[in-house]
C-alpha cells in the first residue's frame, strides 16, 4: 500500500491518495487544485477508482468536480452531510475564495461499509460532531485511519459551526476513535500525523474514557 498525503490551497487540507500494489487508488478530501492531483497521480502511475469525502465543507471538496469529470468515477460522502456540501460553493464564495464546480450523482456512505482497493480495504466509521455526516476511513490491514476534521493531532474538529455537535463529537472520538488500536496512525484532515493511543492520552480537548 502507498499512502500520499497532498496538502491544497485555499486551507492546506490534507488530501490522501491511497494506492494499491497495482496502482489502483482512492482520492480522500480533495479540497482544491485539482491539476496539482491530478499531477501527482500522473506522476505516480495511479488508477483511481472512487473519490471519498470526510465531510461537506468546502475546503475538502473543492476538486472533486473537475476530478471526477476527469477521472470518470464515483464520489461517495455520508448522507448526512448533503446540506453541507450542497452549500459548499456558497461558503467558498462568502469567504472570498474563488468559485468551484459541484460534483454530480453523489452516492452515499453509511456506516460499517467496506470499501475494496486492490489488496486493502477501507473501513466506513461514522463520527458524527464536527459535521452530521462525517466519517473517518480506517484500513485495519495496515492499521491507518484518515480522520478528516474529527481528530487532528492534539485537537479535534471545530463544533462552532452551523451543523455541528460537541456532545456528539467527543462520543465519536471516545466509543468508536479511541476503541481503536493504540498505534493506529492517524493522518488527520489537516497538519501532521498522530496515532490513537497519543491522543487517547494527550489529546488537549478529548481523552480516553476511564474507570477511576
Amino acid at each position: 500500500m502507498d499512502i500520499n498525503v497532498i496538502q491544497l490551497a485555499p486551507l492546506g487540507a490534507n488530501c490522501v491518495i491511497v494506492a494499491g500494489d497495482r496502482g489502483r487508488a482512492v482520492i480522500v478530501d480533495p479540497g482544491g487544485e485539482p491539476e496539482k492531483v491530478i499531477d501527482f497521480i500522473t506522476d505516480k502511475k495511479f488508477v483511481p477508482q472512487q473519490i471519498l469525502l470526510t465531510h461537506g465543507h468546502f475546503d475538502h471538496v473543492g476538486g472533486v468536480a473537475e476530478l471526477q469529470r476527469h477521472y470518470k468515477v464515483p464520489v461517495y460522502i455520508h448522507p448526512n452531510d448533503n446540506p453541507i456540501l450542497a452549500t459548499a460553493k456558497e461558503s467558498n464564495i462568502y469567504f472570498g475564495l474563488d468559485e468551484f464546480e459541484m460534483p454530480e450523482n453523489v452516492e452515499a456512505l453509511a456506516d460499517g461499509d467496506i470499501i475494496p482497493v486492490e489488496n486493502f480495504d477501507l473501513r466506513v466509521i461514522h463520527t458524527p460532531g464536527h459535521t452530521p455526516g462525517g466519517v473517518c476511513f480506517y484500513i485495519p490491514d495496515y492499521n491507518v485511519l484518515l480522520s478528516g476534521d474529527t481528530l487532528f493531532y492534539g485537537s479535534v474538529g471545530r463544533t462552532d459551526l452551523p451543523y455541528s455537535n460537541p456532545t456528539a463529537l467527543v462520543r465519536s472520538i471516545t466509543k468508536r476513535l479511541y476503541a481503536l488500536p493504540d498505534d493506529t496512525v492517524v493522518i488527520s484532515g489537516h497538519g501532521e500525523k498522530t496515532s490513537i493511543g497519543f491522543e487517547a492520552e494527550h489529546n488537549a480537548y478529548v481523552r480516553r474514557e476511564t474507570d477511576d
